[in-house]
């Protein structure tokens, strides 16, 4: 009898159905080949402290009213995910696929990671709220339990918006806390808070925001949030090409990459609001 195991199919990975990329719009394909430039838009909303909007007397002079507060340009720049495939030149298996099949099943953690922490934006060097933990303003003067919390959060997120939808990103565990406490309604396939924000959670998301220490975690609120994906590329071992890139020959060692740039948009000048949550 032979000393060898017999080899089976692995069951396909599906693409989650919660996280990031599920609750936020997704543009998949996108990108026009200036990416790397990164973009920058004018917010349509202002942050609701503003005195860009208001109510005034009908006896006003508008000649004379002289708005002290400037609408400020949003900037987003790109960065890319990836997935490995990692065998043997031995194998006969769809390489391809599987590299395919692992980055769509994990890119909404991976995207989720840097949207949260920054690594990336803060090691280009980038001076802009582009990642959900870069902000100062607080909610919350000290942690509360996770639906008082919340309550805080989401009122300080509609003041933000002025009664518009927003997000509320929060680790899986802050999420379970949340439902345990009955603080969240279910809206198809999207967790939403008393006043209609979309909570969303992601095993990306660290919960860390000032490097504290104890039991405690932060939520953040955001405006809507906008992800664009380009096309995704995938070494294909069968040609000539992508055998040089994939092949370490020396050990009959084969990666079969796969990636996608991706873009994050969201307007931190007019929401990014934190609130930290007690779990002990």
């Amino acid at each position: 009898m032979a000393n060898t195991a017999s080899v089976r199919a692995a069951k396909p990975i599906a693409v989650p159905r919660l996280g990031l990329l599920a609750s936020a719009s997704l543009v998949q394909g996108a990108g026009d080949g200036r990416w790397g430039m990164g973009t920058e838009w004018l917010p349509e909303m202002v942050n609701g402290t503003s005195d860009l909007f208001g109510a005034r007397s009908m006896r006003c002079n508008t000649e004379n009213v002289e708005p002290a507060d400037a609408q400020i340009v949003e900037q987003a720049f790109p960065f890319q995910v990836y997935a490995i495939d990692q065998c043997t030149t031995l194998e006969d298996r769809d390489y391809v696929g599987r590299a395919r099949r692992l980055l769509e099943s994990t890119r909404s953690r991976s995207i989720a990671a840097e949207f949260w922490s920054g690594t990336i934006a803060q090691a280009e060097g980038f001076e802009t709220d582009l990642w959900l933990a870069s902000t100062s303003t607080k909610a919350t003067s000290a942690a509360l339990g996770p639906a008082k919390s919340l309550a805080k959060l989401d009122a300080a997120v509609a003041a933000a918006l002025s009664n518009n939808r927003g997000m509320i990103h929060c680790t899986v565990e802050v999420l379970g806390r949340l439902l345990a406490d009955s603080a969240l309604h279910r809206d198809g396939n999207q967790w939403t808070t008393a006043f209609g924000n979309i909570v969303v959670a992601d095993a990306g998301y660290t919960g860390d925001l000032d490097g504290e220490a104890g039991n405690t975690e932060w939520m953040i609120g955001s405006t809507m949030v906008e992800v664009h994906l380009g096309p995704m590329t995938v070494i294909d071992p069968d040609t000539e090409e992508g055998r040089r890139m994939a092949v370490v020959s020396s050990v009959n060692d084969m990666k079969v990459w796969a990636w996608q740039d991706a873009i994050i948009y969201h307007e931190p000048s007019v929401c990014l609001v934190a609130a930290q949550v007690d779990l002990s």
